[in-house]
């Protein structure tokens, strides 16, 4: 059996070569008080290694190359003067001043030779370091937020951020587990040591801080315009007090864990931009491939009920104007329907009134036709009897005379009054 199954503590002089303490680990989580934040771990080693001591050696050879640009620069840009003796020049009179007469003796010769190019592999090799450093620490154009050139796909851009993230990918984890570490050490000791209850600072949703909105028509405003009073901001304060007790939080054993970065994948604002494409995105039903709450979700500070709400409020109008715009086409139809039924009304009684009138037209033609008929009978028979005065009647006149009426026959006679004496 250990004798310091939970580790063993040892406060010692190296100076004076003494043992002041020597103890078991008073935490009972059998961890000790020290968390390194380390760049690289390495094993069976207690410090960790970062991407400093391998940089060192590029960027002093990049220092180097800079400092041989910089000095070809001051040589290039005062170059040495060739002057004859007997050019009559005296000593220290040719400068650099701009605007400079050069008087000398003829024959004689003065001039400044054009300086040597800078070498191409010098600059190569400045920007062959430069991509090295690049490569050892993991931040490059991409990471910093420059858009590669000859890119424009939003696609090859998420591709590029993503392999330039593999090494800050490895180092933010490390210091994530880190802090999700030392929390976890750090609730334990509250929970080991804190005898008494405590009241410890809460910060208050900035949403619930704002003035109190509400829906007015197709806007958003505050309360106090319609006659309520403005709350006041300022004179809120910006924490509660959170009372921690021994039988409700400290009773359990926490385990902290540190998630999101700015500069992951997986972090809010990364997620945030994930979502809202997303939402952009239709799928196969034609609805967005997520909800407007789960974009919400990824908002700081926001207060997703009252924008919820507003969007429902806003649904709902939307629904109301349909319903009455509907409500209208349809009345608008039943108008159009009864006005066309109006028409094939007044189509029929104009038909009915054409065949009424035709009908009339007919039976006065079937009228005049019978009188003329009738006239031209009666003239014939009564030609018939004048043109045989003196003999018998036709058989065909008695005949067509016996089936007249009585009117008929009393104005045949009254005109023909000769017939009496026949009949």
């Amino acid at each position: 059996k250990n004798k310091y199954p939970r580790g063993r503590v040892i406060t010692s002089a190296p100076e004076l070569g003494l043992i002041l303490e020597d103890k078991e680990n008073p935490y009972e989580t059998g961890r000790f008080p020290f968390f390194l934040f380390k760049d690289l771990d390495i094993p069976f080693q207690f410090w960790g290694e970062g991407e400093v001591k391998w940089l060192l050696s590029p960027q002093q050879q990049t220092n180097d190359l800079y400092n041989q640009v910089i000095d070809n620069a001051k040589h290039t840009a005062n170059m040495q003067w060739i002057i004859d003796k007997n050019a009559g020049i005296p000593q220290g009179q040719l400068t650099n001043r701009p605007g400079l007469i050069v008087r000398k003796n003829p024959g004689s010769s003065v001039e400044r030779p054009n300086p040597p190019g800078m070498p191409q592999y010098v600059s190569q090799m400045i920007d062959t370091l430069k991509f090295d450093i690049e490569v050892i620490s993991g931040v490059h154009d991409v990471t910093r937020g420059e858009t590669p050139a000859g890119i424009q796909s939003a696609a090859a851009i998420v591709a590029l951020q993503e392999a330039a993230q593999i090494r800050i990918r490895l180092k933010s984890t490390l210091h994530e587990n880190t802090l999700g570490l030392m929390g976890t050490e750090w609730l334990s000791r509250i929970k080991q040591y804190w005898k008494f209850d405590r009241l410890v600072p809460e910060k208050v949703d900035e949403s619930s801080l704002l003035p109190k909105m509400e829906l007015q028509g197709m806007e958003m405003q505050t309360s106090d315009i319609m006659g309520g009073e403005k709350p006041l901001v300022g004179a809120q304060p910006s924490y509660n007090m959170l009372e921690v007790t021994q039988e409700d939080q400290l009773k359990h054993d926490y385990i902290v864990k540190v998630i999101g970065s700015s500069a992951m994948q997986d972090s809010r604002a990364s997620m945030l931009d994930q979502m809202i494409r997303l939402m952009q995105t239709p799928a196969e039903d034609g609805m967005p491939c997520v909800p407007r709450e789960a974009v919400l979700d990824y908002l700081p500070n926001t207060n997703k009920r009252l924008i919820m709400q507003y969007f429902q409020k806003l649904k709902e109008e939307q629904m109301q104007m349909q319903q009455q715009q509907q409500m209208g086409n349809e009345q608008a139809e039943q108008l159009q329907a009864v006005m066309q039924q109006m028409e094939q009304l007044g189509q029929v009684v104009g038909q009915m009134q054409q065949r009424t009138q035709q009908d009339e037209q007919a039976m006065h033609e079937e009228s005049i036709q019978a009188k003329g008929y009738e006239q031209g009978a009666q003239e014939a028979e009564a030609a018939q009897i004048m043109g045989s005065k003196q003999g018998e009647m036709p058989p065909e006149l008695i005949e067509r005379l016996a089936y007249l009426d009585e009117e008929s026959l009393a104005q045949v006679l009254a005109e023909n009054p000769e017939l009496e004496d026949y009949l």
